[in-house]
């Protein structure tokens, strides 16, 4: 676990993808000032950060389709690190991202059921997870879901 200070994160980041498969995170890439995940992730892989179209649309079908309001903290999880995937998420609208091999997510691992893409969530190199969910996190085979 590494917490929430950028150079921990970054230095972590670097180290840790060049050593395994994958990578994926967790949380951080929230609304808030204290989410600073994104921009870890981003600094690690050299690229910058932009509002991506892509998950602003996205952001703006599902505040239509809830009823929710558009607001400041919700565009910001529309920043996506240049050259990212998105992860889609039917249940906050917000997706996550994948670049490299480092995808990242803005809830704990659980969530991970409502992704409609999962690439891949385990570290350990021959370690992947299935893409049902928690109790496959470690199965030694890739799936997609979606």
């Amino acid at each position: 676990m590494v917490g929430d200070e950028e150079r921990a994160i970054v230095d972590a980041l670097n180290a840790l993808r060049h050593r395994y498969t994958y990578i994926f995170t967790t949380g951080g890439i929230g609304p808030t000032h204290g989410d600073i995940t994104t921009d870890c992730v981003a600094k690690a892989f050299g690229v910058p950060i932009e509002t991506d179209p892509r998950a602003l649309a996205i952001l703006h079908e599902w505040v239509k389709t809830t009823g929710a309001e558009m607001n400041e903290a919700r565009l910001r999880m529309t920043r996506i690190p240049k050259g990212a995937d998105l992860i889609l998420n039917k249940v906050s609208g917000t997706p996550g991202f994948w670049i490299g091999n480092v995808g990242a997510d803005s809830q704990d691992p659980s969530r991970i059921l409502a992704l409609e893409t999962i690439r891949v969530w385990a570290a350990a190199p021959g370690i992947r997870s299935s893409g049902l969910g928690s109790a496959g996190i470690f199965r030694k085979r890739r799936k997609r879901v979606g």
